[in-house]
């Protein structure tokens, strides 16, 4: 038997005891416009520019991650665009230090890209494979 470190009240235990579908009665929500009265689950409430609600739009964690990894994908262009930049004006000035430090930021810039499509074509490989519905 595990000892509890911190021991439950004793209407904790019983709440715990109910059965599932009790416990889900009791936290969706009755009112969303009340959000003070407690028990309200904001998936249910919070609508979002589609009229629907997070819970009917993101209604599985593979929704969510896809969407997660396709703005990583942005982000990362964007700061590869960003150093590719960088890199271009260290190469314009006249120093040679400046332009070996240039040198550098490129290769690695480069190589962050060539890992980025590799990882993009990874995932798009593997979803013709499976027949996942992944969507990046």
């Amino acid at each position: 038997m595990v000892k509890q470190l911190f021991p439950l009240p004793p209407q904790a235990t019983r709440l715990y005891n109910k059965p599932v579908s009790q416990l889900l009665a009791q936290t969706t929500p009755t009112n969303c416009d009340d959000p003070g009265a407690g028990g309200v689950n904001l998936s249910d409430c919070l609508q979002l520019g589609t009229g629907k609600t997070v819970k009917e739009v993101y209604d599985k964690p593979a929704v969510l991650v896809n969407t997660i990894v396709k703005n990583v994908f942005v982000v990362a262009g964007i700061i590869i665009f960003i150093t590719f930049l960088y890199a271009g004006f260290k190469l314009i000035s006249d120093t040679t230090k400046g332009k070996d430090e240039a040198k550098s930021i490129l290769t690695t810039a480069i190589k962050g890209l060539i890992i980025m499509f590799a990882a993009y074509w990874v995932v798009k490989i593997l979803a013709v494979v499976t027949g996942a519905p992944i969507s990046i």
